[in-house]
């Protein structure tokens, strides 16, 4: 190659131009190593923006702040000591967006509560036991994963984040029951924040559900009984009453 070896600026340039393009990438070729670990457990803000731009527009924004009040308040004992600043909690309506009724959450303490779930629960504990289950999912690989992916597109299809698989559920519920008896709330509220949205029909069970239930209790069983565990409070019969206003 005689015009190379007359010209080696020209090869010197070509490598620095190609490392500092593999440098620029955000997601690392291979898909794997220690940049790729950086990204999911701190994905882009641009990416989580994205994403959580793409979700508010399709669902129904509720202005509540007495309800989100006590909301943000059951979040930050669960949560407190995972993100800075606080976790804050926005109440909304899937409506027809095509979502199912749900609580999700982003990285970075973004959480949203649907407000047919919220009106399906009885106790503070199942509340925050469907908080810290959600959160949970939200800490896991395969979300991330998604949410890398989706967050990359020129528009991020938010419903795709939340695709979530029985076996993402399964390795959540076991890491939310220990987080939710570490905040002093009865873990049980989790079997029955899956009974009360639960989507059965008569008879039929709803089968999604009767696994998770179950892997629920099993979880549970593991730990003792807590002496005073919070189970109903003041505040959240006071925010079921405002509920019942909107």
């Amino acid at each position: 190659m005689p015009f190379v070896s007359k010209c080696p600026w020209l090869v010197f340039l070509f490598v620095i131009s190609f490392s500092i393009m593999s440098g620029c990438s955000t997601v690392p070729n291979d898909g794997s190593g220690p940049a790729k670990a950086a990204l999911l457990s701190n994905p882009p803000h641009s990416y989580v923006e994205k994403v959580d731009v793409g979700f508010r527009n399709q669902v129904g924004v509720i202005e509540a702040p007495e309800v989100t009040a006590y909301l943000d308040k059951v979040a930050q004992r669960l949560f407190k000591a995972n993100v800075n600043p606080l976790p804050r909690v926005q109440l909304v309506s899937a409506g027809t967006s095509g979502y199912e009724p749900s609580i999700w959450v982003l990285p970075g303490g973004k959480i949203y509560v649907d407000v047919a779930i919220l009106k399906r629960l009885q106790f503070e504990n199942e509340l925050a036991s469907g908080m810290a289950v959600s959160w949970d999912i939200s800490e896991g690989t395969e979300f991330r994963e998604r949410l890398l992916s989706e967050g990359a597109k020129p528009t991020a299809e938010s419903q795709s984040v939340w695709a979530i698989g029985e076996v993402e559920y399964q390795r959540a519920i076991e890491s939310a029951v220990d987080r939710i008896y570490k905040a002093g709330y009865d873990p049980r509220g989790l079997v029955s924040f899956f009974d009360r949205t639960s989507k059965k029909k008569g008879d039929d069970l709803d089968t999604d559900m009767e696994v998770r239930k179950e892997k629920a209790r099993r979880t549970v069983a593991f730990y003792a009984p807590l002496l005073n565990p919070i189970v109903h409070t003041e505040d959240f019969h006071k925010m079921k009453k405002r509920l019942e206003r909107l």
